[in-house]
This record gives structure tokens, sequence and C-alpha cells, in this order.
């Protein structure tokens, strides 16, 4: 069996055991109070509008996604600001708020979406709702709603550490926030010990790629590469930003194939 082979019946499996333990979390019994129609009888009423649910949530997902990205975008451009005046500031691509953005645009265009079934289908939806619920077999609102809840945070929480991940050269000084970091740590340039130019880097599968960058080494142990955090690569930007840091530390860069 090849790896495509298994990597579908991984799939399917992993399907299988997710939608086995939501039915085991958040089990769905049909009210007693309700009048339902037999369940195939459901299916033919509301079988187009479960096919075509896909169009609406992809154009809102997609415009609010957009929406998302643009907000996203705006506060991490106040929060930079705020830093003060520089010579060179890193911080984090443009298009890393597409990450979170396009998660937060999949999870509120549920609210658009549920509005628009309920005004098509008027007092058909709560039958349209225990439908999809006995058709997969749990409590799919109720799914959603922690999916949103767990999903929401995460991604609202990676928004924040990118807006406060940055590294700041001034005239006299390195003030690097790493993404994951606690607080700021600021150098003198004084107390750089080294400047490399590193030409490889190891890939997590362990091959050696080519793909050039500078490492700027502290007297405490710790570093800072031109390959940190999020930003985009630019080659220019990294040189002049070299020859401003050696110009202030008095070290030239060394040339090295691995760090």
């Amino acid at each position: 069996m090849d790896s495509g082979s298994i990597s579908a019946v991984g799939a399917v499996f992993a399907v299988i055991v997710v939608f086995s333990l939501l039915q085991r979390w958040a089990p769905y019994t049909t009210p007693s109070e309700s009048n339902l129609p037999p369940y195939e009888e459901l299916r033919r009423k509301f079988l187009k509008w479960e096919q075509i649910y896909l169009i609406p949530f992809f154009i809102f997902s997609a415009l609010f996604a957009i929406a998302w990205e643009r907000l996203l975008s705006f506060f991490a451009r106040l929060s930079y600001a705020s830093l003060g005046a520089s010579v060179f500031l890193y911080t984090p691509s443009p298009d890393y708020w597409w990450l979170p953005s396009i998660f937060l645009g999949i999870i509120t265009a549920t609210i658009p979406l549920t509005l628009l079934y309920k005004l098509v289908l008027g007092s058909d939806y709560e039958q349209y709702v225990i439908y999809g619920n006995l058709r997969v077999g749990f409590d799919s609102q109720k799914v959603v709603r922690l999916i949103a809840m767990i999903v929401g945070t995460v991604a609202l929480i990676f928004s924040l550490l990118a807006m406060n991940c940055y590294t700041k050269f001034s005239g006299g000084e390195v003030t690097i926030n790493r993404f994951m970091g606690v607080s700021e740590i600021i150098y003198p340039y004084s107390r750089i010990s080294a400047i490399k130019s590193v030409s490889y880097f190891v890939a997590p599968n362990g091959d050696f790629k080519y793909r050039p960058y500078f490492s700027i080494e502290f007297d405490d142990g710790e570093s800072w590469t031109t390959g940190d955090g999020l930003h985009d690569p630019d080659p220019e930007t990294d040189r002049r930003l070299i020859e401003f840091v050696s110009g202030k530390c008095g070290k030239q860069p060394q040339e090295v194939n691995l760090e």
C-alpha cells in the first residue's frame, strides 16, 4: 500500500473516530413533543438546502475573512506605531494576518448564515436543524459553539502575540520581543559578540537548504537572526541592517555554512 492510500485510510478512520466521540459528548435525541415527519421525508424536504449550504458559507467566510484581516492589520499597525522611532523595525509579515482571519471568518460566517436560513426557511428552520442533527448523530449547534469558542480564542491569542512581536534597532540599542516572549529584551550594541552570515539551514526533514541569512549573537548566549519571527525575507534590507549594526558594534560578519 502506497503512502497516498495509507493517508486516505487514515483520514477516513480519523473522521469515524471524531464523529464517534462527538456522538458520545453531544448526543442528540429528537424532542419528545415535536410532531416530526419520518427522517426520509425530512431528507427529501431539506436535501437541496443542505447541498447549496456551501455556497453562502464560502461567500460569507471569504467576506468575513477579508474584514478580519483588515481589522487585525489595522490594530497591528497601531501597535507597531506605538513603539517609537527606530532605524530598522522587523515585524510579522502582513500576510500573517490572513492565518487567524481565515479561521475567524469561518466561525463568524455562521452568524449571517443562520440568519439567512431562518429567513428563507421560515417556520421550517427548526425541522431543518433537527434533520441535520439526526443526520450526523450529535447536537451540531453545541459542537459549533464549542469549536467557535476554542478556535476564536486561539486565533485572537495568536493575533495578540503577533502584534507584540518585533525587533527594533534604534540608535543605541536592539530591542527584541519574541513571538512567545514574556517581555522585551534590550541589548546595547556593545553586547554583540559576533555577527554571522549563514548560508544554509537545516529543514525539519533534515535536509540542508540554501537560504542565506544573518545571525547576531549576544554576550549572554542569546541570538537573533534575520530569519527569526514572521517577517518577509528581504535580502536588501537585511544587508543594510547588518551594515548598520556592524558599524555600531565594530564587528564584521563571519562567513559560515551552518550556525
